[in-house]
């Protein structure tokens, strides 16, 4: 099963969450096609854009799917209406995030929600690190090398709030830890201070009627 497949890494499993059996879904930087072989279990129709679908093991799992920038995807209603549409760490690798929030709204059945993650740059070790001297890009994870953008808590919010949406749901995503009571004093940590302790964050927000610009 997809959620064995990926139980060590939670932001899939808690991205699905938040969607519903038989939602329609549109999965914006599918990657390896992880969310869609999590959704597969709720029966979700899913489809998929990428810039690259080299990567794209889980195929089988979408129903259409797009290679393309999205920054310059053409976003019609032709494309139909869906009631979640899934930015899973992507914005942070895009040159201007705003007018694509600001565009994809048109694409939501009513009632429709966004979810997105994004990293935390404020994470204490990278703090701990910028003391030192030290700010390290690196191939995957929060200074990957490929991220033109970075975001705090609060800009995070800022960037989804001025765009138009409403925050109604914030979850705090902890590092792999195997152990289970170094764990449960992570998640209090986390819990009590997301902007340090987590490592991102996924937000479920909708189109606030009246702001589309």
């Amino acid at each position: 099963m997809s959620s064995q497949l990926f139980a060590e890494d939670s932001k899939y499993l808690s991205i699905a969450s938040f969607i519903s059996k038989d939602a329609r879904v549109l999965d914006i930087g599918c990657g390896g096609g992880q969310l869609g072989a999590v959704l597969r279990e709720k029966e979700c129709v899913v489809d998929g854009i990428d810039v690259s679908l080299e990567r794209l093991v889980f195929r089988k799992d979408y129903n259409m799917v797009w290679e393309c920038d999205i920054e310059s995807f053409e976003f019609n209603q032709d494309l139909g209406n869906y009631d979640i549409v899934v930015f899973s760490d992507v914005l942070e690798h895009l040159v201007s995030a705003e007018p694509i929030l600001r565009k994809i709204n048109i694409l939501l059945a009513h009632g429709g929600r966004i979810i997105i993650s994004l990293p935390n740059v404020a994470f204490f070790i990278n703090r701990w690190n910028l003391i030192l001297g030290r700010w390290d890009y690196t191939d995957e994870g929060i200074l990957d090398r490929t991220h033109l953008k970075f975001f705090t808590l609060l800009t995070s919010k800022q960037l989804i709030e001025d765009t138009g949406y409403q925050i109604h749901k914030i979850v705090p995503q902890m590092p792999i830890i195997h152990s289970p009571v170094k764990r449960a004093i992570f998640n209090f940590f986390m819990n009590r201070w997301p902007g340090i302790f987590a490592i991102g964050w996924i937000f479920e927000t909708s189109f606030v009627s009246g702001a589309r610009s």
